[in-house]
């Protein structure tokens, strides 16, 4: 911190140290990364059937520097009136090896290296049980890596007992399986002003 004195006004300059990677999960200080470090691209899969819902998502990680780059990541899991706690979770790295998490209150937290002029890639996958009709993924300020900028991709799929399907972004109504519904959004250079949050026509819907 630095205080400068003009005209007898005092003028406050913050400077923020880039490097800091220490998370703490939902409600995270703002994190500033490295200028060479950053988030390539987010894959999310969102699969709603009855009573339950399903995540599997995919971060790529990029670095750029010279070293390589240690995270220490705090993830956030899904949240919404009527969703229960997460289940059966899972962290993988690109070539499908299990990468060890802990729990930390509702959270998972989880260390990834990331080689010098390389990328890595995370898989988290985990699920929910879901008696309500809307469920938030945690972005912006609650990202669990405060990056943003990349590419970024969200599929949803639902049985057309749910009905139509809608979020807090544009969704655009693709082919699925079956009597499946499917929805995409995807963005380039996606910068995040709210959460990802879908909703639903019917709760907890009959199963054939």
């Amino acid at each position: 911190m630095q205080y400068v004195f003009i005209a007898g006004s005092i003028v406050f300059v913050s400077f923020v140290i880039f490097g800091i990677m220490t998370l703490g999960g939902i409600g995270l200080d703002y994190v500033v990364p490295d200028a060479p470090f950053k988030l390539a691209e987010e894959n999310v899969d969102i699969y709603l059937s009855a009573g339950q819902l399903s995540v599997s998502a995919e971060y790529v990680f990029q670095n750029d520097a010279e070293k390589d780059k240690k995270l220490e990541l705090s993830y956030p899991f899904g949240r919404g009136w009527g969703v229960g706690p997460a289940a059966n979770a899972a962290v993988t790295d690109g070539a499908g090896a299990e990468i060890p998490f802990a729990w930390k209150k509702k959270n998972i937290t989880f260390g990834v290296t990331v080689p010098a002029k390389s990328r890595a890639s995370v898989v988290v996958k985990y699920e929910q049980p879901v008696s309500g009709t809307t469920f938030t993924y945690p972005l912006g300020k609650d990202r669990f890596w405060g990056f943003a900028g990349a590419y970024t991709a969200f599929t949803v799929t639902a049985p057309a007992a749910f009905g139509a399907v809608s979020s807090s972004y544009p969704l655009k109504k693709v082919s699925a399986k079956g009597d499946d519904a499917g929805y995409v959004f995807v963005r380039d250079d996606f910068y995040p002003q709210m959460n990802f949050t879908i909703t639903w026509e019917k709760a907890r819907p009959a199963t054939p």
